[in-house]
């Protein structure tokens, strides 16, 4: 599990946390968020699947047409990015950005 370094919204949105879990096929990430009042399970689901998640040094880690993400809205107003990452290793530290914030979480 990590934990969000800063508190700085991405697209309007709060990290909670992030859970990754690695498998023979690569890691999948869990990245939970808090919306705000007012934005609805649409205008999230396309938010999230707007941002980037780099390695700590701020390289994309890598994401391909085979590999899997998902916007879960079932324990709205918590809601999920599950994404699949092609990676050997869980890394220490991610970024996770919209393009104008940055969250690091270790």
């Amino acid at each position: 599990t990590y934990r969000p370094q800063t508190d700085a919204l991405l697209t309007g949105m709060t990290i909670t946390e992030v859970r990754a879990e690695q498998y023979a096929t690569g890691i999948y990430l869990f990245i939970s968020f808090t919306t705000p009042d007012g934005m609805d399970e649409d205008t999230a689901r396309e938010a999230l699947f707007n941002l980037n998640i780099c390695d700590g040094k701020g390289n994309y880690l890598p994401e391909g047409i085979n590999l899997s993400a998902r916007a879960n809205t079932d324990g709205w107003p918590t809601v999920v990015l599950e994404n699949m990452i092609s990676a050997d290793t869980l890394p220490d530290e991610m970024i996770i950005t919209d393009g104008k914030a940055e969250v690091v979480v270790r």
